[in-house]
């Protein structure tokens, strides 16, 4: 389970577009597999992401 308080930004991975890599506070990365940006901020809550451009999401801070 990944906390969303954890996320310090998403981004479309280099490897493959369909992928998403999440990288964490503590500089940990996590790849989601083919799944698109529109999907992934429909699972996140709206009030604390945005998506900045098309291969990049941040967390809002507080």
């Amino acid at each position: 389970m990944i906390f969303t308080d954890q996320i310090a930004y998403i981004k479309t991975s280099e490897i493959d577009s369909r992928d998403k890599d999440i990288i964490l506070n503590d500089g940990t990365a996590i790849v989601l597999k083919n799944l698109s940006f529109r999907n992934l901020l429909e699972m996140l809550p709206a009030k604390d992401f945005a998506q900045v451009n098309k291969k990049k999401s941040l967390p809002f801070l507080p």
